[in-house]
């Protein structure tokens, strides 16, 4: 939680200082957005450990996602490498970057902070592992 505030501040540090946004309206549609995509993140969280936990969940074909994996560097070396010379889209594309690892850190966030409670609030679900004697 604290690495996605931190990268919040980052955002609004560089719109400001770097990019010279400085119209109110900007701002506003950036912290508006980024509530409603982490309660959004949130609810999901809710919602998934709101089931019942010992029911078998379906098993998910995540292989179709290796393509996109596999040419992201390639993507993110070209997008580089054009936006080098360029001042605004070299910063552009950091702050996307950066708020999209913000995104990210709620989502990481919510996820271990909803199972923390879940797993206390339903202890007896909890199966804790015995110590090896080794």
């Amino acid at each position: 939680m604290i690495g996605a505030i931190s990268l919040f501040i980052v955002v609004q540090g560089m719109s400001f200082y770097v990019l010279n946004i400085t119209s109110i309206y900007y701002y506003i549609v950036i912290n508006f957005v980024t509530i409603f995509i982490s309660s959004i993140l949130v609810k999901y969280q809710i919602d998934k450990y709101s089931k019942d936990p010992l029911k078998e969940e379906v098993s998910r074909n995540q292989s179709k996602y290796m393509g996109l994996l596999a040419l992201a560097p390639a993507i993110g070396y070209m997008l580089g490498q054009s936006a080098q010379d360029t001042f605004i889209l070299k910063h552009f594309i950091a702050l996307v970057v950066f708020y999209f690892f913000t995104l990210f850190d709620v989502y990481v966030a919510a996820k271990f902070i909803h199972r923390f409670f879940f797993m206390r609030a339903n202890i007896s679900y909890v199966i804790f592992q015995q110590p090896s004697k080794k």
